[in-house]
């Protein structure tokens, strides 16, 4: 009879830096934690409970396992998994002097995937991913962005991407076989994809500034398309019922575009 052990590694370098793990597994079973902390006032919290969870965190790492030269300052990142085979990635990007970054990933269920990157500062993101092979990928590069995805039931997709400074994204997908693409690159701008039901797939690609994007798809099988390439553009798209599709695509400046489906 082999002894499964559960690892956990916590390497900090600077002042006042905070790491804390905890893993719950029941006999037979193993999770492994990985913390790297370089810099001062960073805080990080992992909680795993199951079996085979698995979370990796580097705040002011550079690639290969080198710390970074320069202190990064009060980036916080939280990670709570509660089931059988997550997997929870965290990574700051190997720049210096990155501060007050804030990143929380909850994931209830099994065979999850969350892993977000943020460069910069002031860069806050969530996943929450509830149910059955979920996955989520957010990346934000910049100052002052906001992600959040939350992602209830079973095989969901989201895929977020954020190259500026206070741009917004909402993803809430709330069903089975759903898959959100946002792409963002400028300034502030914004974008809420809600998808609830059954295989349902936005696209969302905004470059420019203050942009605003909003998908609402609540049936089957519907899809939405969204392209806006300028400044100061607006579209809203809501499809109620199945099999649904649109594309919108604006090139240009102040354009305006809200389309309707139902059935």
């Amino acid at each position: 009879m082999s002894i499964v052990f559960s690892q956990s590694y916590l390497n900090q370098f600077g002042p006042a830096n905070v790491g804390v793990v905890a893993q719950i597994s029941p006999p037979g079973c193993s999770s492994f934690s990985n913390i790297e902390q370089v810099g001062g006032f960073n805080f990080a919290k992992v909680t795993q409970t199951g079996c085979t969870n698995y979370s990796d965190i580097r705040q002011g790492w550079a690639p290969g396992g080198t710390p970074l030269s320069n202190f990064n300052d009060h980036n916080f990142a939280l990670v709570d998994q509660i089931g059988n085979f997550n997997t929870s990635l965290i990574y700051l990007y190997p720049q210096d002097d990155l501060d007050w970054n804030f990143d929380m990933v909850m994931q209830y269920g099994n065979f999850n995937f969350s892993e977000i990157r943020q460069g910069g500062d002031y860069n806050s993101s969530f996943a929450n991913q509830f149910g059955d092979f979920n996955f989520s990928y957010i990346d934000q590069n910049g100052n002052g962005n906001f992600s959040f995805v939350d992602q209830l039931g079973y095989v969901n997709f989201s895929f977020v991407d954020q190259l500026g400074d206070d741009n917004y994204s909402f993803v809430l997908q709330d069903g089975d076989l759903n898959s959100s693409e946002v792409a963002q690159t400028g300034n502030d701008n914004g974008s809420d994809v809600i998808q609830i039901g059954i295989l349902n797939d936005s696209d969302v690609a905004q470059i420019g500034n203050d942009n605003y994007s909003w998908v609402l798809q609540d049936g089957f099988l519907n899809e939405s398309n969204v392209l806006q390439n300028g400044d100061l553009n607006y579209s809203c798209v809501n499809q109620f019922g199945n099999n649904h599709f649109n594309t919108v695509t604006q090139i240009g400046n102040s354009h305006f575009s809200c389309v309707v489906q139902t059935n």
